[in-house]
């Protein structure tokens, strides 16, 4: 289940009006799932690994098609981990899943630390796409 459905129906809403969808889904085949990643407060249970330093964020990944959430600590603006993953609310996911996460998270830091929260992503059996937040003064309009 994802963190919050309503607004990644208003992201599906903002993508359908701007024709991304559609084209993403013309060229990749139909959307079947949605991964949704944000931060969260550290879970008290979590440990953070001894050589973490610098602001660390904790991130967790949930999904429409699974109960499971995923959770990772990260140290910014270095992108390494202060923890190791996490599950929450259900089984370990495939190995799969935990990788989608990761990769997505971390390609989506900017070498300069800063980031956007939610990631909004868009997954078909071939190709993904992430919608990240930017700031309304540097938002460019889709084409």
């Amino acid at each position: 289940m994802l963190s919050n459905p309503d607004m990644f129906d208003t992201i599906v809403s903002v993508c359908r009006e701007r024709g991304v969808i559609d084209r993403f889904e013309a060229e990749n085949g139909e959307i079947k799932g949605h991964m949704m990643i944000d931060t969260i407060d550290m879970p008290d249970d979590v440990s953070l690994y001894p050589n973490a330093s610098g602001n660390i964020f904790a991130f967790e990944a949930s999904f429409d098609f699974m109960d499971t959430r995923i959770g990772l600590a990260l140290c910014i603006p270095s992108v390494e981990a202060a923890s190791g993953i996490w599950f929450i609310n259900g089984e370990e996911p495939d190995n799969v899943w935990v990788e989608f996460f990761v990769k997505t998270l971390v390609e989506n830091i900017p070498p300069d630390g800063g980031f956007g929260v939610p990631l909004y992503t868009f997954l078909t059996d071939e190709a993904s796409f992430t919608v990240v937040p930017t700031a309304p003064d540097s938002f460019e309009e889709v084409e």
